[in-house]
Parts: C-alpha cells; sequence; structure tokens
C-alpha cells in the first residue's frame, strides 16, 4: 500500500501495534484497532466475510471498497505486549 504523507505506513510488516485506518477521502482517523501482525489484520478488515456484518466501520470499507480506494494506516504504537496492545486499544 502506497502512502504519500509521513505519518501513514507503508510497512506493514509490524508486529504488536495499535493503528488507526485514515479516511482517504477525508484525512480522518476512523478507526483504532490492535494487532499482533499488522499486514494480515490489514488483509482481514477486506475479506467478503467479515464484510457482511453491518457494523459503522464495515459499512465505511465497503463504501470505500465500491469508489476503489482504501484507508491509509498509522501506527499509534509499535512493540507492545499483549496487556499493553489490550490497554492501549481501549
Amino acid at each position: 500500500m502506497e502512502c504519500s504523507f509521513n505519518n501513514y505506513t507503508s510497512d506493514l510488516n509490524l508486529k504488536n501495534v495499535i493503528y488507526g485506518l485514515i479516511d482517504p477521502n477525508t484525512n480522518e482517523i476512523r478507526y483504532i484497532g490492535k494487532a499482533v501482525d499488522l499486514k494480515n489484520r490489514f488483509r482481514n478488515h477486506f475479506n467478503p466475510s467479515r464484510l457482511v456484518s453491518k457494523t459503522h466501520k464495515n459499512n465505511w470499507l465497503n463504501f470505500l471498497i465500491k469508489d476503489s480506494k482504501k484507508p491509509f494506516v498509522i501506527v499509534l504504537e509499535t512493540n507492545l505486549n499483549e496487556n499493553l496492545l489490550n490497554e492501549f486499544e481501549i
């Protein structure tokens, strides 16, 4: 995933992170999550079976997909243990 802004990451190979998904239309953080493996977690956001449920996040991602877009990823915290991942995500 190519990113043109310094705060966004193009390195999805990070582990144990808190990340945000940025709306490519507004540059706003629309979702914050945790990932043991950021690359797999980002890919899972677009798994068709996961996008079926009508959540706010899924509705937004489906809208972007229909527009041939994907969110940018911003890494907020890195190298966290499992307890800190859970705490920081909240």
